[in-house]
């Protein structure tokens, strides 16, 4: 493969858009009435590289958003509208990239709404906007969760994504009089051995656990799309490894086990 090419296929897999959208597709793929049920375990890879990197502009963009900061676009003579597509206010704002997917996946999931009558589709509008925002809240909470140090550590993001996914769920079927049409978890509703986690927590918990297993197949996915951008701006790949991974999510198994008491979690760590 040519080195342009390569190239070109790094900055989509580094894409915000991208990397949201193929959660997405995966998600309506799993939902009926195509009911692949099995994507919906996987929906949550495509979206743990986001949640891992440190920032979520690549190398590039941070580049041209301080580019922008010292020329000052807004002095020049052009027009507002030239100004709005200069500043490429879309590209480098990624969570809103975030929500343009969450509204796509949205607006197909809920096309239904536009069926009894030309006037709802004023109100689908306003719900798929409104559905939309918890797509970015799910991701800022999962991010914020995942990169503030408690008692010296990271939350690992197989943690902190299923409890942000927790948080939307139960806002989402609460506010507002609460919505419960598309759910991550509906998904599986024809497989009764695993509903059954339904009994333990309801269907929420369903859904926090398919996040859990997403982002464990995440830190299988190419390294391309483990990229993390760093503070300083230099492009650097994630050189995560399955023995490292296995390794890391053992210790911390282990740890936990041993702060509980459990003599199973005792002995030696695994090594890193």
């Amino acid at each position: 493969m040519s080195k342009p090419i390569a190239d070109k296929r790094a900055n989509l897999y580094q894409n915000v858009f991208f990397l949201t959208m193929a959660g997405c597709v995966f998600y309506l793929l799993a939902l009926p009435p195509v009911e692949l049920w099995p994507l919906g375990w996987i929906v949550a890879a495509f979206w743990t590289p986001l949640i891992r990197r440190k920032s979520l502009l690549s190398p590039k963009n941070l580049r041209a958003e301080e580019k922008m900061s010292k020329n000052q676009i807004s002095k020049t003579k052009k027009g507002p509208w030239v100004n709005f597509l200069t500043k490429n206010r879309f590209k480098n704002r990624p969570y809103r990239q975030i929500w343009l997917a969450g509204v796509i996946f949205w607006g197909v999931a809920v096309h239904w709404i536009c069926f009894p009558h030309w006037a709802t589709c004023f109100g689908w509008l306003a719900l798929i906007a409104y559905l939309g925002l918890y797509f970015p809240l799910f991701f800022f909470l999962a991010r914020v969760t995942h990169h503030t140090p408690v008692f010296g550590r990271n939350i690992p993001v197989w943690l902190a994504a299923p409890l942000s996914w927790l948080t939307i769920s139960y806002l989402k079927g609460t506010l507002m009089g609460g919505f419960g049409f598309a759910l991550l978890e509906h998904t599986q509703y024809k497989q009764v051995a695993l509903i059954q986690i339904a009994d333990l927590g309801g269907e929420s918990l369903l859904g926090a656990v398919m996040i859990f297993v997403g982002v464990l197949l995440g830190y299988y996915l190419p390294i391309d799309l483990s990229w993390q951008n760093q503070s300083s701006g230099t492009e650097k790949y994630a050189k995560t490894s399955r023995k490292k991974v296995l390794s890391d999510f053992h210790r911390e198994f282990r740890r936990l086990r041993s702060a509980t008491g459990d003599p199973a979690g005792s002995g030696k760590r695994a090594d890193a």
